[in-house]
């Protein structure tokens, strides 16, 4: 998790509202004070002390609360940047190319030995670890020449062939490829076996499931 800068040093989000709560409760308490002070007329120097402690508590939360929208602000732009940015495509056919695609395997996650509930649910939450991870370094999207897939636009990894651009969605592939608006593709490829965390509906109790997946692929290009 990122850390929040508030003045010269850095916490935790939980950190930052937990700060904000004790800070707001300082200042009620200050208030009943200064308020139980005057009513009582209390040494004016006491009062503004009190009253020089509340300026200075609620200046402190309102820092905290500053920098808190200013991270969920960073946030919200990060996650349309990312979503702006991209054009996904889900390539067709690869059911038909298990094979192929599992050729193009290189190293297993470390991570899927693991057997630990507890280190699944801090780790990955409820994402599924699969067994297999792939570094894909050359992406090939070209019309099919010739053949029962004669015009079809078929996706070649690392000189794999893996499948094609879906027929619904080659104008719009067209389109972004006449028009020259992508400068990057991205293929992540996905499947096997994989491990989840998952939950008992009736206990509650949390458990490691193992399972497989088909592979497939899926194509992002970054938009200029």
């Amino acid at each position: 998790m990122s850390k929040i800068k508030v003045g010269k040093k850095s916490y935790e989000e939980k950190e930052v509202k937990k700060n904000i709560l004790k800070l707001n409760i300082l200042s009620f308490v200050l208030i009943f004070l200064i308020i139980y002070s005057s009513a009582f007329a209390f040494n004016l120097a006491i009062i503004g002390i009190l009253a020089l402690l509340l300026i200075i508590s609620i200046l402190s939360a309102n820092e905290f609360k500053s920098a808190l929208r200013v991270k969920a602000s960073d946030q919200k732009k990060v996650e349309q940047d990312v979503e702006q940015k991209y054009e996904t495509f889900n390539v067709a056919g690869t059911s038909f190319r298990q094979k192929e695609i599992k050729m193009l395997i290189s190293g297993t996650d470390d991570f899927y030995d693991c057997n630990s509930v507890k280190k699944f649910n801090e780790s990955f939450a409820f994402d599924k670890v699969y067994k297999y991870t792939f570094n894909i370094k050359e992406v090939s999207v070209q019309p099919e020449q010739g053949g029962k897939y004669d015009g079809a636009m078929r996706v070649e990894l690392d000189g794999v062939h893996v499948g094609y651009i879906k027929k619904d969605d080659i104008e719009r592939f067209e389109v972004m490829a006449n028009l020259h608006l992508a400068y990057g593709v991205i293929a992540v490829v996905k499947g096997g076996p994989f491990k989840e965390l998952k939950s008992d509906p009736f206990s509650g109790e949390e458990y490691i499931l193992s399972r497989e997946d088909d592979f497939y692929v899926i194509l992002k290009y970054k938009i200029k």
